[in-house]
């Protein structure tokens, strides 16, 4: 089983830096003729579910989060010529919204166009060719409507389709912008960052959803937040569903967390991107720790560190795999899966693989949640006090083959 992931950076900067290099669009008189936006479509779901060959569509490449190009004209033999034709820096043109932001996102490329986010949540439309900005959204984020976890404050990524250029935003707002002119088409309040929720992750824009929809994800569990994924209307940010990640009273699991109080703290917060199988009509997620991470009563907190698998057009869990039972280490998942196809034992599987912060991959059939690799939940060492006071749970599951470093 062989998987080639190429970083979406890669690509952007390879866009970016090699333009001169491939001979792209230079105009008569040694000057760059400027590039035309040509809006995104309505994607299809075949087209989300493509490896790129050609445009970057999607935050990962495609919806199956593979971060992998067909492109080929720059390879080993002629990288080395490669130099920089220009360079911009995003945190000059906006400010940064505090020291603890970050910039994590590469960007998206449509016909020439590269879009961006900045770590203030401000969005640029780019001219791949020269590096001129074309438009500029500015968030305007309030110092304050922005939470820090502990880890720093990030924006991921974006996602496009319908015209528009879709951006989760720390302050809980979630924005549509026209990708000719980065005007607000649209904008939607999911949450009050005074809870302490905030996004991070990249949107998911799904053309295959009986109404197209943009997917984002709820964090902050560090703080207390009870994470959630919700779906909105692509076309006018209208509300569709939402998908708790911590069972509720009368949910399917809600005995395998200890207490009411233990659900009050919340936790499984979605702060890693969605990928989708458009024609399975699923979405995945990663999800991360409970809150709090230790001295929690015994359970094994579903659905805190599991993938889980929700139907495009509903949000109702269709599965889920929890691959570690309650976390009292922060190993939650800071990836995002990735979709893939493959053989075992002959027969096709659609196969989707999790890499973790312990090192395995867990590689599960995406169409029912089950290993496709022997995965044994094997007994852990426990100290005399472990399952009367914390919960540790006495197995946890452990692929087969050698970790990862």
């Amino acid at each position: 089983m062989r998987l080639q992931v190429v970083r979406n950076a890669v690509l952007v900067s390879a866009i970016a830096l090699g333009v001169a290099f491939l001979g792209m669009g230079q105009a008569s008189g040694g000057t760059k003729k400027a590039t035309a936006i040509v809006p995104p479509p309505a994607f299809t779901g075949d087209q989300l579910d493509a490896t790129p060959n050609g445009d970057w569509i999607d935050a990962f490449g495609s919806d199956f989060g593979n971060r992998y190009t067909q492109l080929n004209g720059i390879n080993t033999s002629n990288a080395a010529s490669m130099h920089t034709v220009w360079h911009l820096s995003l945190a000059n043109l906006g400010g940064q919204c505090a020291s603890s932001c970050s910039q994590s996102a590469s960007g998206i490329e449509y016909k020439g166009i590269l879009y961006y986010p900045s770590d203030n949540d401000n969005v640029y439309a780019i001219d791949a060719q020269t590096g001129q900005v074309i438009w500029q959204y500015s968030a305007n984020l309030v110092p304050g409507t922005y939470v820090d976890d502990g880890g720093g404050v990030t924006t991921r990524g974006l996602a496009i389709g319908d015209g528009m250029v879709y951006l989760a935003r720390l302050d809980d707002v979630d924005v549509a912008l026209n990708a000719t002119t980065g005007a607000v088409v649209w904008q939607t309040t999911l949450d009050s960052y005074t809870n302490g929720a905030f996004q991070t992750a990249a949107p998911t824009y799904v053309g295959a959803a009986s109404t197209p929809e943009v997917i984002v994800g709820m964090a902050g569990g560090e703080i207390g937040v009870r994470g959630y994924l919700e779906a909105l209307n692509a076309k006018t940010g209208a509300k569709i569903w939402k998908t708790y990640t911590v069972p509720g009273p009368g949910d399917a699991n809600y005995g395998t967390w200890g207490t009411d109080y233990d659900i009050a703290h919340g936790g499984a917060p979605v702060w890693t991107k969605a990928v989708v199988d458009s024609k399975l009509g699923l979405a995945y997620v990663g999800t991360g720790n409970a809150s709090p991470y230790v001295n929690r009563n015994p359970g094994s907190d579903l659905y805190t560190a599991s993938i889980v698998a929700v139907d495009i057009n509903t949000g109702k869990i269709s599965w889920y795999y929890q691959t570690v039972h309650h976390d009292e280490w922060d190993d939650d998942h800071a990836t995002t899966p990735i979709l893939f196809n493959e053989y075992v034992k002959g027969k096709p599987v659609q196969a989707l693989d999790i890499a973790t912060k312990m090192g395995y991959n867990f590689l599960l059939d995406r169409k029912t949640g089950q290993p496709i690799i022997p995965t044994p939940e094997v007994p852990q060492a426990q100290s005399p006090n472990d399952n009367a006071s914390t919960g540790n749970s006495l197995t946890q599951p452990v692929p087969a083959g050698q970790p990862f470093s």
